[in-house]
């Protein structure tokens, strides 16, 4: 409703049908995002949000909860988001927002992007099962740092990251 547009990545099939819907200016793509490449078994659940492609995440969560419980496997295409991005957006484009959440692989996500090419002023990333004193301790965390992110503020299971040097240039 504000002319915001953006690049909406979500592995299941079928997910883009409502995006393409409401946001019809967008990018919306039907892919899994990783290092390499490929293609992965994704798990299915009968509850989507715990949907994804970690095989040991999805099978602890099937002992864990109960409730819960995977309805298929599928074959579903892996990118590495710097691939996604360099084919559909304009060299320059200035990101600021990138959210990542994908059932314990975000890291990997992290490390599939062109640091140098697309530098999102803010990015939150879901880091699983860590708290602000085990924060320090995260690959995610230190590999955030690394690329000049700092900090900014925590959810549950969410870090909110800022470039620091636009935070220090504003």
């Amino acid at each position: 409703k504000m002319g915001w547009t953006g690049l909406n990545i979500d592995a299941r099939p079928g997910s883009m049908r409502s995006f393409r819907d409401l946001r019809p200016k967008d990018i919306n793509i039907e892919c899994g995002i990783g290092c390499e490449e490929e293609v992965r078994d994704y798990f299915l659940f009968n509850e989507s949000a715990l949907n994804g492609f970690d095989r040991a995440l999805s099978m602890q969560r099937v002992e864990e909860y109960k409730q819960f419980h995977i309805t298929d496997i599928i074959q579903v295409p892996v990118l590495p988001l710097s691939d996604v991005l360099n084919k559909n957006l304009p060299l320059g484009t200035k990101i600021d927002f990138l959210t990542i959440d994908v059932e314990g692989l975000d890291y990997e996500v992290l490390l599939s992007n062109d640091w140098d090419s697309f530098r999102p002023e803010f990015v939150l990333v879901e880091i699983l099962k860590t708290d602000l004193v085990a924060f320090n301790d995260s690959l995610t965390a230190k590999f955030m740092v690394k690329q000049g992110y700092v900090l900014v503020a925590k959810t549950y299971n969410t870090y909110f990251f800022r470039d620091d040097s636009v935070a220090r240039n504003k």
